[in-house]
C-alpha cells in the first residue's frame, strides 16, 4: 500500500482557501438561481408550478445561507479539515436528494447549482480524506456502519478513488486486495469430482466466490494464514522435476507438488488469481482431467454475426484435490503450432491427453472426464 502524502500547515491552509473560493462561487450561482425561482414563482404563484418554485426558493435559500455561514467560519480559521469534510459530506448527500427536485421545480439553473455543489463536494471529500489519512477512515468505519461499507477493510481505499468494492459479511474489499486472496478461493462453479457425466463448467470469479461463500474478513485471513502454515509445514519442499514449461513442480523424494505461474501464457486461464501457492502431497490428489477453453467473443468482424464462444487453442489441466479450502489446482498448457493439421484442435487435444496420462502415472489417480471450460 502506498504511503500517505504528508500535508504541512501551508498545504492545509491552501486547501481551506480553495474551499472558501469554491463556496463563494457556489453562493453566486445560487443567488442567480434563487432570483430566478423567486421572480418566476411570484409571477406564476396562482398556479401549482409557481407555488412549487417558491417552496424550492425557500429550501435552497436555507442551504445557501448554511454555505455562507460555514464559508465565513473557514475564513476565520474556526473550521478544521475534519469539520470541512463532514460539511461537504452533508452537502453531497443533500445535493443528490435535491437534484430531481431542482430539475422539476428549479429548471436548468437549479440543475447547474446542484451539479456544481456535487462537484466541489466530491473534490473536497477526496482531498480531505487524503489529508486526514487512514486513521480517520478507520475512525469513521468503527463509528459509522454506513461509512464502513465505503472503505476497503484492508487498505481503506474507496469507490471515490476509482476502486471497485466487493461486499463481504463485515465490510467491503477492493479489487486489488481481493486479487491477493483470490488464489485461495474456488476456481470452478462445481467440484471437479462431481462433474461425472457433465460436459460444461464455468469460471468462478473472485467476487462471485465471495458472494456464494458469504465470506467475512476473518475467513479470508484464515485462508492466507493456512497458506503460510502450509509453506512452513513443507519448508523442506525441493523440486526435483519441473513439467509443462515450469507450471508444475514435483518433489519426487517427498512426493509433494506445487502449481506455479511462470508468465501470462501459463497463468491460470480462469483469471481467478492464479495458483494458490499451496504445496500438496501426492496422496491429496483425487483425479486429473483437462478442459478445452472457450472464451465469449463479442467482437465479430461481420456486421450481422452474433457473438459466440470461441476456442482459444488452450487447454487447462485440472488436478482435483482433497484440501480444507480448495477442490482443485489448475494450470494452462502452452499453445502448440497447428500448421499442417486439418483441425487446429488436434495438437492441443493430443498434448492435453498426454499430460493427463503422464499425471495419472505420477499420482496414480484416475483420469476424470474431459470438459469444456467457458472462461
Amino acid at each position: 500500500m502506498e504511503e500517505n502524502k504528508v500535508w504541512d500547515e501551508r498545504a492545509i491552509n491552501e486547501f481551506k482557501q480553495a474551499q472558501v473560493k469554491a463556496l463563494k462561487t457556489s453562493v453566486l450561482i445560487w443567488v442567480g438561481v434563487l432570483a430566478y425561482l423567486f421572480i418566476f414563482g411570484v409571477v406564476a404563484c396562482l398556479f401549482l408550478y409557481g407555488f412549487l418554485m417558491l417552496i424550492m426558493f425557500g429550501v435552497n435559500l436555507i442551504f445557501m445561507l448554511k454555505s455562507v455561514t460555514f464559508m465565513k467560519k473557514i475564513e476565520k480559521g474556526e473550521a478544521d479539515v475534519k469539520e470541512i469534510y463532514y460539511f461537504y459530506e452533508k452537502m453531497s448527500k443533500r445535493s443528490a436528494m435535491m437534484l430531481l427536485l431542482n430539475l422539476f421545480c428549479g429548471g436548468f439553473l437549479g440543475i447547474i447549482g446542484t451539479f456544481y455543489e456535487m462537484r466541489i463536494a466530491q473534490n473536497a471529500l477526496d482531498i480531505g480524506e487524503e489529508i486526514l489519512g487512514d486513521a480517520f477512515k478507520e475512525e469513521r468505519a468503527a463509528s459509522d456502519k454506513n461509512a464502513r461499507m465505503n472503505y476497503c477493510i484492508y487498505c481503506k481505499k474507496n469507490s471515490r478513488e476509482g476502486y471497485k468494492l466487493y461486499r463481504i459479511r463485515d465490510g467491503v474489499i477492493c479489487h486489488g486486495c481481493l486479487n491477493k486472496y483470490a488464489p485461495m478461493l474456488p476456481k470452478r462453479t462445481e467440484n471437479p469430482m462431481e462433474m461425472t457425466g457433465k460436459k460444461f463448467t464455468s469460471v468462478m470469479k473472485p467476487d462471485k466466490a465471495i458472494l456464494k461463500l458469504s465470506l467475512a474478513s476473518r475467513d479470508l485471513d484464515e485462508r492466507l494464514e493456512y497458506l503460510k502454515q502450509n509453506n512452513e509445514q513443507y519448508s523442506y519442499f525441493s523440486p526435483t522435476r519441473v513439467l509443462y514449461d515450469g507450471c508444475l513442480e514435483l518433489d519426487e523424494a517427498n512426493e509433494l507438488f506445487r502449481i506455479v505461474a511462470v508468465n501470462e501464457e501459463h497463468y491460470d486461464s480462469t483469471q481467478n488469481g492464479g495458483p494458490s501457492g499451496l504445496i500438496h502431497p501426492y496422496s491429496d490428489v483425487l483425479g486429473v482431467c483437462y478442459e478445452k477453453v472457450y472464451e465469449y467473443d463479442n467482437n465479430s468482424n461481420y456486421e450481422y454475426s452474433l457473438p459466440e464462444w470461441e476456442y482459444t487453442k488452450k487447454h487447462t489441466i485440472v488436478i482435483a484435490i482433497s484440501d480444507r479450502y480448495l477442490t482443485e489446482e489448475v494450470f494452462t498448457l502452452k499453445t502448440l503450432p497447428s500448421k499442417g493439421f486439418s483441425d487446429p484442435v488436434i495438437p492441443q487435444i493430443n498434448y492435453a491427453k498426454q499430460a493427463v496420462e503422464e499425471l495419472h502415472g505420477i499420482f496414480g489417480k484416475p483420469a476424470l472426464q474431459a470438459r469444456i471450460l467457458h472462461s
